[in-house]
């Protein structure tokens, strides 16, 4: 009488293991991913100011602005890039079946 118990309660036991490796894993890339779009920012802010520093009188003014243009849409796409790799990542969520 108490064995089945026994086996669902082992069988419980091992799906709460995987899920929670699962979510360590899941946690472990959403964490590697946050940093590296930190990094990404924090590099492209440096950039920018390296840029600014160069701007000397009205034709350096010109130059920069004119490369803000194609900063912004590296800048856009990257961000693009970036969800859709969350959005990936939150589709992967570990999730249990209700019985």
């Amino acid at each position: 009488m108490v064995a089945p118990h026994i086996e669902s309660a082992g069988e419980w036991t091992r799906q709460a293991m995987d899920i929670g490796n699962s979510a360590l894993k899941q946690l472990e890339e959403l964490t590697e991913l946050q940093l590296d779009i930190a990094r990404s920012c924090a590099d492209l802010g440096a950039l920018q100011l390296r840029g600014m520093t160069a701007v000397r009188d009205w034709n350096s003014l010109q130059t920069y602005l004119q490369n803000q243009g194609t900063v912004a849409a590296r800048f856009s796409q990257r961000l693009a890039n970036d969800m859709q790799a969350m959005f990936q990542l939150a589709t992967r969520l570990p999730t249990t079946e209700r019985h």
